[in-house]
């Protein structure tokens, strides 16, 4: 999985915001707020990378199981595939 192309993080103040560019702009209304974790995930999604290996960066950067790792990273992919943002 990986984030599609036409997407950018901006900083505004102390929030990160996703927001489209282009001709996304046509396709995905809005913008979403991203906290810090999050953004590591959404960092780390920006080349190809199976959830395994996501999970497993997730662990060796923070002091999260496995099963809690895993778990938030589903929530989250889901949330951007609902919204058009996964290929």
């Amino acid at each position: 999985m990986k984030i599609k192309a036409g997407f950018v993080l901006r900083k505004v103040g102390e929030k990160v915001l996703v927001v489209p560019i282009g001709d996304r702009t046509k396709t995905f209304n809005g913008m979403i707020i991203l906290n810090d974790m999050a953004k590591f995930f959404w960092d780390n999604l920006q080349e190809n990378i199976e959830l395994d290996d996501l999970v497993k960066i997730v662990c060796d950067n923070f002091e999260v199981s496995e099963e809690v790792a895993k778990a938030d990273l589903i929530e989250f992919t889901e949330k951007l595939e609902k919204a058009g943002i996964l290929e």
